[in-house]
């Protein structure tokens, strides 16, 4: 639809602004919005720092790997959903978000060390 997702990172010097600062911030045709903090029962620790931004074409996803989430709204920013990932960062997408943080997540499932995945070898590239 034309909406752009931007990943923010929050520089307040005070934990609590940081914990009520946005992740997310849309660009639509009308202007410009951020989407509310993650709440704290959905992210708890999150510290208003993202990392970096996914579009899957349903869904943004934003890396925070300072709290160790993964965190994803829909396109027009509603239903703001974490799923913990330490050190999630790198996300690419496909046919779904790839991240990479401590373990990695591939098409809705943590991997942990020692599993043995095939990956594409775009995605090899890319890491």
């Amino acid at each position: 639809d034309g909406t752009v997702g931007i990943a923010l990172q929050a520089e307040h010097p005070s934990r609590t602004h940081r914990a009520e600062a946005p992740a997310l911030a849309l660009l639509v045709h009308h202007g410009l919005r951020a989407v509310p903090a993650p709440a704290p029962n959905t992210a708890p620790g999150w510290d208003g720092y993202a990392g970096d931004i996914a579009c899957t074409g349903e869904s943004f996803w934003v890396s925070a790997p300072q709290a160790g989430y993964l965190l994803r709204w829909k396109l027009d920013g509603s239903g703001g959903e974490a799923t913990q990932l330490e050190g999630a960062c790198a996300l690419g997408t496909g046919h779904a978000v790839w991240a990479l943080g401590t373990h990695a997540y591939q098409r809705g499932e943590k991997q942990f060390p020692g599993e043995m995945r095939l990956w594409d070898n775009h995605l090899l590239h890319w890491v």
